[in-house]
């Protein structure tokens, strides 16, 4: 249907364009949308808009993008979709937004990996952008007929992510840290400390997810900086009951009893905390105050597993309370804490001998 000019409250003439489309199921639909100050840019919806419901690998890039986007946003947490959008945003789109999908080639690819490349990336920033040209050039040849992955073809740019050095407090030096906190810090970072939480799961905690009769958190959400929402867990592991040592239920219940006129069970724990920024800079006065180095508040995640370990916690345990998805996520991160413990099993063994 053509585009067509009509005038708006004000008597300005604006354009609309009405046209029939078949959308996934092959059923024949209309769509019209008016506003348009110009009649090219109402074609050019159209054009858009016909393109993102064919199916073909005419479309261009970046309408395919936005399909693409549109289709993780229901598989993907809010935070990782952000992350997606921006990478498309900054690095990708800008460059093969405007060509038709069948018109990228390997070729082309490569000489954007090049540019890419000159640029003062980190290697596994530059992986992770090629990553991302990648998956949705997967998602064209699943859905879009396009023949072949372009990006596969062009090889790889950037290195995998590598395992971080893991630091850590051990119980001594967390005892030497906390009195350089200021008061209302201290119990965040036990919690942390003791328990092992994720700073997005310490900042979901509600009133209601303290039980201090069976002196158990129920671990069930996470709370992101960046998007200021709750959101569900990492993973399904991630959900948990932790138990706390007997010290703690009573600080978490004086604290509430302090803090919370009424309480009430949705309210966040720690209403007063907007994020980990203000943490990270809690603890690195502290720190240095203490005269000790600085951790990531990461980091004190990995002091509690550090702990666990050196008090001779199976790795079963220690995973199951810090959420990990199986123990041999336990095992790849912190292994290189186990291997004094082989000496321990046989010192064991040898007074059973025969």
């Amino acid at each position: 249907m053509p585009v067509k000019s009509y005038k708006d409250r004000n008597g300005k003439t604006k354009y609309y364009a009405a046209f029939y489309y078949s959308d996934y199921t092959g059923q024949r639909k209309k769509k019209k949308k008016e506003g348009f100050t110009t009649a090219a840019a109402a074609k050019q919806f159209e054009k858009d808009f016909t393109e993102q419901h064919s199916g073909s690998s005419d479309i261009l890039f970046k309408n395919l993008v936005e399909n693409y986007l549109a289709d993780c946003a229901q598989r993907l947490k809010a935070t990782t979709l952000l992350q997606k959008r921006m990478i498309f945003k900054t690095y990708i789109t800008p460059v093969f937004g405007s060509y038709p999908l069948a018109d990228i080639t390997p070729l082309f690819v490569r000489n954007w990996q090049n540019e890419l490349l000159k640029r003062d990336l980190k290697p596994r920033y530059l992986r992770a952008i090629n990553v991302q040209l990648a998956a949705v050039l997967n998602y064209a040849v699943k859905y879009y007929g396009l023949q072949r992955n372009p990006a596969t073809l062009a090889g790889s740019i950037g290195t995998p992510k590598q395992q971080k050095v893991i630091q850590f407090y051990t119980l001594d030096q967390f005892r030497q840290f906390l009195p350089f906190l200021p008061e209302k810090y201290q119990l965040v970072f036990k919690i942390l400390f003791f328990t092992g939480l994720r700073i997005g799961e310490l900042l979901a905690l509600t009133v209601k997810d303290f039980d201090s009769a069976a002196g158990t958190l129920d671990i069930n959400k996470t709370f992101s900086d960046k998007l200021k929402i709750t959101q569900p867990p990492k993973t399904p592991k991630s959900k948990r009951i932790v138990t706390l040592p007997p010290f703690l239920i009573r600080e978490i219940s004086d604290y509430i009893a302090s803090k919370f006129y009424e309480p009430q069970p949705g309210e966040r724990l720690f209403f007063w905390l907007a994020g980990k920024e203000i943490l990270r800079y809690t603890a690195n006065n502290a720190a240095a105050a203490a005269g000790l180095p600085r951790l990531r508040i990461h980091d004190f995640r990995h002091s509690h597993a550090s702990l666990l370990i050196n008090l001779d916690f199976p790795p079963l345990v220690v995973s199951e309370r810090l959420g990990h998805e199986s123990v041999k996520t336990t095992l790849e991160i912190y292994s290189h804490l186990y291997p004094d413990k082989a000496a321990s099993v046989a010192e064991k063994l040898e007074k059973l001998k025969m």
